[in-house]
């Protein structure tokens, strides 16, 4: 509570000052108005190897500066990033709670691609993966030494390689920074949680009479993360979609959306679910009682009843807690008036837990009941009494087990690069540069306090000991350290009997990652137009992943997780040419006519060869108008999960079609990697406008139109999908199934494949405007993106391709590797700032448009509605959501430059909670919406 009061109150000073600092502003010298307004700063950046300015870039980039960085006062970069709207924020730590992998990770998505297809770079150059699957982890890399984040929203693969299907987003470091800064600060939530502490530093000297300079920066952060739902008012309405399996009957659609969402078929002490016995549940001690169902059930889900935290979200935190350190130092040193040396040294920690609530539950229906025999010694006499004048021999149960407490994982991440190289100048302007890169990337995952499959069944099946009459494991011959567990009651079992019961594992993975490449550019001639640019280069890159996990995890004895090994690596050769040639130059119907390409020729050594290419074109009719175009064709490589992650058995439930009398059958399944994949192919258009009108000089704008046309989409299906597929004339999956002479299914193959591909379109907005003001100046940006199409290509039961286009979609549903299924059709980022003299005051709206549970449904609003419709459901309706965020800074000037600064910022400032769009194991949509509430950050930063 001290903390909470503190950190307003932080935010009061800053405010108080501000305001103090106005009238001052406005008493200022009135000719300083008159002083011409100075022309907007021209940022030279990398949308391509050729440099250029993002808003005359043939193909669109977005900047991100150090000021919008600070405004936001954010625990990393990726904080940032994620309210670009062409970004999606699905891998973060909000949207992670639930996976073990992923836990504490911020990666790049771009489109609603997935991560996998958004190339993160630092200073132009690959950076050191922190998972199998190829992503770069943001938190990994300091946030006080970046200068600025540039976004290539376009593909980018013959520039810069595999993964930048939705683009390129590269972190241009601050290598030239003389001084230091360092930044403190503390945020945390109105619940009071949410804590974060953060400190930073970065230092920059220049050495052996200025031919040298070495720059260093690190940070610490600390968040404590959010418990579970039920930590908010939003969480305890406990929203959830049920299944309605008669749609229609009393006039109830298919899919049913309400509060007070509870378990139907599990309680704490256990829940009998089926039989004449059905609906007695256990209290503390064994003693029976009937279970009070709620006013609606539908299968193992109900609405009311009793069980409060009885559902998916008890225990699942809202953000998992995380820790993180990252150093990252930067060396020049000029050889020669010519060539200069660098390198790079960069170290990074992170340590998160993540939290499931939901790996000891036995929801009570289908293979995962508790199967109880009357022979059972922990048996109430009088259900057993029931039983025998029944002449029942089994009952089946339910049960939370909330004895054992939620299973974790506790993760950690270190990686560790080093980079060396050279950089100089040769005759005519001409520039080149080389280097080599090491890095590696090492994750423990320690799997605690998960169920151990075959102890559970051993423990659960007791008898009576023939002698003493104690309870006993029945098989206690064979396995004579089995323990009983008393399955009747909450808190009845005994502590020997959870021990024997759970268990723990581990799983550790070691990357490593080589690069070595080779550059030149400049200007080989000139055209009556103007010089030609020239860029080309080689690259040699190799990836390698090797992983070790516990012998109980590789034979599945843990009924969650079980993280197999991977062992496997791959090497690529590159070469690449990128040219800009100017065709027209100052005439009357064109100020500028510019030609862009480029091809880029790569060798896998387990995929094979490719090319990919780019050509664009860049025309201006007027100083004030630019029309731009770039049409692509881009790749994504396989990554070292997807070819040589091992191979795992399970067991599932397959209806078998081929039998006389189809039935479903518990079958063998076997999943793996498949190192005769392809490469994913992109086939990409941008195209658009950049006005920056004379008569409002300070203005800029652009759109910008997107077509990306992915094909070849590397996934899995399911075995159930496999065995329809062959069933319905598919045969090419047939091959996977193996069957006896009774049609018998024993084994199915489920690899990752290339399968079919997904499309989206729409268009990026951007408009900047800069306003002096007689007490200052005010600046306005709007970043927007608006989805036309978000189309995802699956197989129907016949093995067809069918596309289902997910724009708009926010609730539950597949589709592009974004974690909700769909994307909002707009979204929108506004700021507006007033700055005078030391003063600076920000204000953000966040708007996510209107949009609907799931495309494929139809609700009441619709014309066609029936609630006979198996895709019928009582709300389809999902309103907009704008947020506001606010801050303020003030510098406060000492001798010479040294300067300090305090800060505060407000997010989610009128407190909105999520909208209810139950997604499986979470009550909204944690892509897009707010979790925490409102929040607080407030800090200091120091210049010397």
């Amino acid at each position: 509570m001290n903390q909470r009061i503190a950190v307003r109150g932080a935010c009061l000073t800053v405010l108080i000052a501000n305001a103090a600092a106005i009238p001052f502003a406005f008493a200022q010298d009135a000719a300083a108005d008159k002083t011409p307004p100075e022309a907007l700063e021209e940022l030279v950046i990398s949308g391509s190897r050729i440099e250029r300015s993002g808003f005359t870039a043939p193909t669109p980039v977005t900047v991100l500066g150090v000021d919008d960085i600070q405004k936001r006062g954010a625990g990393n970069i990726a904080d940032v990033m994620n309210e670009v709207p062409s970004f999606r924020p699905t891998e973060t730590t909000t949207t992670n709670t639930f996976t073990a992998g992923g836990a504490g990770r911020s990666s790049a998505d771009l489109r609603g691609l997935g991560s996998v297809r958004t190339l993160t770079l630092v200073n132009g150059r690959r950076f050191v993966p922190s998972a199998v699957t190829g992503q770069v982890d943001l938190n990994l890399i300091p946030a006080v030494l970046v200068q600025r984040v540039e976004v290539v929203t376009g593909g980018a693969s013959a520039a810069w390689g595999s993964d930048a299907v939705a683009g390129v987003v590269n972190l241009i470091l601050d290598n030239k920074l003389d001084g230091l800064r360092s930044e403190l600060q503390y945020g945390q939530s109105t619940h009071d949680d949410n804590k974060e502490t953060k400190a930073a530093v970065a230092a920059g000297v220049p050495f052996a009479d200025a031919r040298g300079h070495i720059v260093v920066g690190a940070e610490y952060d600390d968040n404590k993360g959010i418990g579970d739902p039920y930590s908010r008012d939003w969480g305890r309405l406990e929203w959830g979609a049920a299944t309605n399996g008669t749609p229609g009957v009393n006039g109830q659609p298919a899919t049913i959306l309400g509060t007070q969402f509870h378990f139907a078929t599990q309680s704490p002490g256990g829940l009998i679910t089926s039989g004449p016995l059905r609906g007695t549940t256990f209290r503390p001690g064994g003693v029976p009682a009937q279970f009070a169902y709620g006013g609606a059930v539908y299968g193992d889900n109900m609405f009311g009843g009793e069980g409060e935290r009885a559902n998916l979200v008890d225990g699942q935190a809202l953000k998992n807690p995380v820790k993180r350190y990252n150093a990252l130092s930067h060396i020049e040193y000029r050889i020669t008036d010519s060539i200069n040396s660098f390198g790079e040294l960069a170290y990074a920690r992170s340590e998160a837990t993540s939290v499931n609530g939901n790996a000891v539950r036995d929801p009570g229906s289908g293979n995962r009941a508790l199967v109880i025999r009357r022979e059972n010694p922990f048996l109430p006499a009088s259900i057993r009494a029931q039983m025998v004048a029944l002449n029942l021999q089994t009952i089946t149960m339910g049960r939370t087990n909330r004895e054992f407490g939620p299973s974790h994982a506790d993760s950690s991440t270190d990686m560790k690069r080093v980079l060396a190289g050279l950089e100089g100048e040769v005759g005519g302007g001409w520039r080149w540069d080389g280097y080599y890169q090491y890095g590696t990337s090492g994750y423990q995952n320690d799997q605690i306090n998960f169920r151990l499959a075959s102890n559970w069944l051993l423990a659960v099946d007791a008898i009576a000991d023939p002698v003493t009459g104690a309870p006993i494991c029945r098989t206690v011959a064979t396995n004579p350290t089995c323990r009983p567990f008393n399955p009747f009651g909450q808190g009845s079992a005994s502590p020997e009997s959870i021990a024997y019961v759970m268990g723990n594992g581990w799983y550790d993975l070691k990357t490593v990652q080589q690069v070595a490449a080779a550059n030149i550019k400049g200007e080989p001639f000139s055209t009556w137009a103007g010089p030609v640019s020239l860029a080309t280069g080689v690259e040699y890159r190799k990836e390698r992943a090797d992983a070790d996990s516990d012998s109980i995890s590789q034979a599945d004895g843990f009924n969650v997780g079980n993280l197999k090994p991977i062992h496997g690596q791959y090497d690529v050769k590159e070469g690449y040419v990128e040219t800009l040639l100017p065709l027209i130059v100052d005439k009357p119907w064109a100020r500028s006519l510019e030609f862009n390409a480029a091809a880029r020729y790569t060798d896998y050594s387990t995929s094979g060869n490719v090319i990919t290419w780019k050509a664009g074109i860049s025309y201006s009719p007027t100083d004030e108008l630019r029309i731009r175009a770039t049409r692509s064709r881009d790749i994504r490589a396989p990554n070292l999960n997807e070819l040589f992650s091992s191979q795992q058995q399970t067991r599932v439930n397959v209806r078998n079609p081929f039998l006389a009398v189809p039935a479903s059958l518990i079958t063998s399944v076997y999943t793996g990697g498949n190192t005769h994949l392809v490469p994913e192919v992109a086939d990409s258009w941008t195209a658009g406008i950049v006005y920056q009108p004379a008569w409002l000089p300070r203005l800029r704008t652009s759109v910008d139109f997107f077509d990306i046309d992915l094909a070849d989409q590397i996934g899995t299906l399911t075995a159930q999908n496999i065995v329809d597929f062959c069933f319905n004339g598919s045969t090419q999956f047939c091959s996977s199934i193996q069957r006896d002479a009774a049609n018998v299914i024993s084994r199915i193959d489920v690899t990752t494949l290339n399968l079919t591909g997904f499309k989206t379109r729409g268009v990026d907005l951007e408009a900047s405007y800069n306003l002096p003001v007689s007490a200052g100046s005010l600046s306005m940006r709007l970043l927007g993106t608006y989805v036309a199409n978000y189309i995802g290509i699956v197989l129907n039961s016949a093995g067809a391709p069918v596309a289902t286009d997910r724009v708009g979609q926010l609730g539950t549903g597949g589709g592009g590797g974004n974690a909700a299924g769909g994307v909002p059709r707009w979204l929108l980022n506004a700021s507006l700032t007033y700055a005078t003299g030391p003063l600076s005051l920000n204000a953000q709206l966040r708007f996510i448009s209107s949009g609907i549970y799931n495309v494929t449904w139809i609700g009441p609003d619709d014309a066609n509605y029936s609630p006979a419709l198996s895709n019928s459901i009582n709300d389809n309706t999902v309103p907009s959501m704008t947020y506001l965020n606010l801050s303020a800074q003030y510098d406060f000037a000492s001798k010479g430059n040294d300067q300090w600064q305090l800060f505060c910022v407000v997010n989610n400032v009128m407190d909105k909670d999520p909208l209810p769009v139950a997604t499986g194991f979470a009550m909204t949509n944690t892509t897009y919406y707010d979790v925490v509430g409102r929040s607080y950050r407030a800090g200091v930063r120091f210049t010397f």
